[in-house]
């Protein structure tokens, strides 16, 4: 029985801290009405610069990996081109080795 008494005050006294930070919170945010507007173009700027290298830097990774296909190791089969009938299973000859 003291377990749940212990348990409920516990319980009880953290949604009471989590009640209080919640609400520092929303007083914040009401205080500071968001961002200015050059502050937004700031950022916006910003976002712009990184897509754009972002996007050249993907570009250049593709085709790297476009010229590292067309310079594979012949020896490698693709997907697909098997042109064997069955699989076979050669296990059943081998011996386990303990």
């Amino acid at each position: 029985m003291e377990d749940i008494i212990i348990v409920s005050i516990v319980f009880g006294f953290s949604a009471f801290v989590c009640t209080g930070i919640y609400k520092l919170i929303m007083a914040k945010m009401n205080r500071t009405h968001g961002i200015d507007s050059e502050t937004f173009e700031r950022l916006a700027e910003a976002f712009i610069r990184h897509k754009k290298e972002m996007n050249r830097r993907v570009r250049n990774i593709e085709t790297i990996i476009a010229n590292m296909e067309e310079v594979s190791n012949p020896g490698i089969e693709k997907p697909g081109n098997h042109s064997g009938g069955t699989l076979k299973n050669d296990l059943k000859n081998k011996k386990r080795v303990q």
